[in-house]
């Protein structure tokens, strides 16, 4: 089950990497490099700052991996289904993470080429959202499972 998250998180960092290299020879010299409330572009840059993004993307993937990591490495020997949960949700963050910097790439090149007119103004409230029903779904799924002290 772990592979699934840990497959669409990566899909999404080659995605940011093929779509910014594809892009790069289109896009103007300055593009967008910050979108206000609204979702209006109110900063600019040179089109190389788009690998800021992916950048900051991986450097997520790594910090979520890692704590992954060390919480399988951590688990104790009554370890619970709720530490398993935790993990799991954990992989899910990542996806949503890596995938909302995807979206601001695709976002700032669609911007800097006049396809669209900025990020969608409720983009700010989708992370929290995605991530809230992630952990409602593992909750809600959790508690179907049997617990590791139950008697089968």
């Amino acid at each position: 089950m772990k592979l699934i998250p840990e497959t669409i998180a990566l899909a999404g960092l080659a995605y940011m990497g093929i779509v910014i290299s594809a892009s790069l020879p289109i896009l103007p010299a300055t593009i967008p490099t910050h979108f206000n409330a609204a979702g209006a572009a109110d900063g600019f840059g040179p089109k190389d700052m788009l690998w800021h993004i992916p950048f900051v993307g991986l450097m997520l993937y790594a910090l979520f991996t890692v704590i992954g990591v060390l919480m399988n490495l951590s688990k104790p020997p009554t370890r619970g289904m709720t530490l398993d949960r935790v993990i799991s949700l954990l992989g899910w963050v990542k996806v949503v993470m890596v995938w909302t910097m995807a979206y601001l790439v695709w976002a700032t090149i669609e911007t800097a080429l006049g396809h669209i007119t900025g990020i969608n103004s409720a983009f700010a409230m989708m992370p929290a959202v995605a991530i809230v029903g992630i952990a409602i779904a593992h909750t809600i799924g959790g508690n179907k499972q049997p617990r590791a002290t139950d008697s089968v």
